[in-house]
């Protein structure tokens, strides 16, 4: 299961079997609302059941996912849209007072998707195999000595990250990085492709990591 725990307390766990369910159906809500394969989508969400199931479900239709964190100043989400060309958002309405689905309307995004739209499930056509090679998603970096710099990533350099990480189902892992770290990506990957539990944290909190580590008994971070 993943386990995703919020910083005000509340726990959702959601088995991985339902979870990918759900995300099938969502596919063919976006599909259906005009998201094609290899269309660039900006999603700026925290760590959640449902911004993840969003991210299986543009993957599903074989869209190139653009994560940035919920915490991205604007000027980092107009370089973002810049550079990919991404004509539709993923965001979270507000975090932590900022208006994020106002700022991502006001970029002039063609199609912005909020985490609390109800998306009528429908049946997903989905696409060919994807190859190795192509695109999976663009993460930025920080931007700490120069304008933050998008990488690409494909399919097969993430197997090559997820290679590195304990496949045992039983592993029960704590994730703490934020969307759009290369790492929270990977944390979020190793569960939906080798089972196992993780916990999920939607920003962090060093009290609340040490209550989570003590009442799931996690033993990997």
């Amino acid at each position: 299961a993943l386990v995703f725990a919020s910083s005000d307390g509340g726990v959702v766990r959601v088995p991985l079997g339902e979870l990918h369910a759900r995300a099938l159906g969502t596919a063919g809500a976006l599909q259906a609302r005009g998201f094609t394969a290899d269309a660039h989508v900006i999603v700026q969400a925290p760590v959640d059941a449902r911004s993840t199931e969003l991210l299986i479900a543009l993957w599903t239709i074989g869209a190139v996912v653009v994560p940035l964190t919920a915490t991205a100043g604007a000027d980092e989400v107009a370089h973002a849209l810049r550079e990919t060309g991404a004509t539709r958002a993923v965001v979270v309405p507000e975090w932590r007072g900022r208006d994020l689905l106002g700022e991502m309307h006001g970029h002039g995004v063609a199609d912005v998707i909020s985490l609390t739209d109800d998306l009528a499930p429908a049946p997903v056509r989905a696409p060919e195999r994807r190859d190795a090679s192509a695109d999976a998603c663009v993460l930025y970096t920080s931007g700490s000595t120069a304008a933050p710099k998008g990488v690409r990533h494909t399919h097969e350099t993430l197997l090559v990250g997820l290679a590195a990480l304990p496949t045992d189902t039983t592993t029960t892992t704590l994730a703490a990085f934020p969307v759009g770290h290369v790492a929270s990506l990977i944390g979020l990957l190793r569960p939906l492709t080798a089972g196992g539990t993780t916990i999920l944290m939607d920003r962090w909190s060093a009290r609340r990591a040490a209550e989570l580590i003590e009442e799931y008994r996690v033993n990997v971070s």
